[in-house]
């Protein structure tokens, strides 16, 4: 209904990755819901990107913003989208450039800290989180934070999970005034221990940290002896998706 304004919003987002991301690196978008705000930053960044990734909990979210992507972007093969909890990502340490989301650790509260220490976890060079801020809303603002049970205390979340503030501020195309969005700049050096010697961009194990193959219509950990299937191509690689396969690494012939 307000086209305008969630394109200002994808303007302001895409300016502020193209200043981060170089050109011919990876970017992943955690929490992407149906990809309309992928979808609508993808053209602003202005840059030839390696590798574009996105996940959500939900394969029919996902399903969604493929055809969405697909219809809008034009472009089958430009994203790498799979189902995954923000909680345990199933990708390699350092292995993404840069790693972002908007408005995705907002709801989880709870799993905050953890969530925010996963995405440290793989991001290489710098996490740029598009969220709220507690602290800086305004008192009516709070006490909708407080009502929905959104994140606070984001800084000291990042700090505590290893991760360094570069930066803080407020983006001028907020779609709500009630909760205004805020660019969190980190870098992610202090928690990235060395990078992991999986290939980057390959998919691990969500439950053994272990790389997973794709087989042709499942992925397979041949250390854990787990598979993971998909969807119409949608790889299913939460934790409780892992379906025991011992044998699928024998050769019976």
């Amino acid at each position: 209904s307000n086209p305008e304004k969630f394109e200002n919003y994808y303007e302001e987002i895409g300016s502020i990755l193209h200043e981060y991301v170089g050109e011919g690196q990876s970017i992943l978008d955690c929490g992407t819901g149906e990809m309309t705000t992928l979808c609508g930053v993808i053209s602003k960044i202005g840059k030839e990107l390696d590798e574009i990734y996105a996940f959500d909990i939900s394969v029919s979210r996902i399903d969604m913003g493929r055809r969405f992507f697909r219809k809008n972007i034009r472009s089958r093969g430009m994203v790498n989208y799979f189902v995954a909890n923000m909680s345990s990502i199933p990708m390699p340490r350092s292995s993404i450039d840069v790693v972002w989301t908007s408005h995705a650790v907002e709801p989880n509260s709870n799993k905050a800290g953890e969530i925010i220490g996963e995405i440290l976890r793989v991001a290489r060079q710098k996490v740029l989180l598009f969220e709220p801020s507690y602290e800086k809303n305004t008192e009516r603002g709070r006490k909708r934070m407080d009502r929905l049970g959104y994140v606070k205390g984001i800084p000291s979340k990042i700090e505590k999970r290893g991760g360094s503030i570069e930066d803080i501020f407020e983006l001028d195309s907020t779609l709500n005034s009630l909760n205004p969005t805020h660019a969190y700049v980190i870098n992610p050096e202090k928690s990235a221990n060395g990078a992991s010697n999986i290939e980057s961009g390959s998919f691990i194990c969500p439950i053994t940290g272990k790389p997973i193959y794709d087989m042709g219509g499942y992925f397979f950990s041949d250390n854990s002896l787990i598979a993971y299937p998909s969807i119409d191509g949608i790889p299913l690689l939460r934790d409780r998706h892992g379906i025991l396969a011992t044998n699928f690494h024998v050769d019976t012939e």
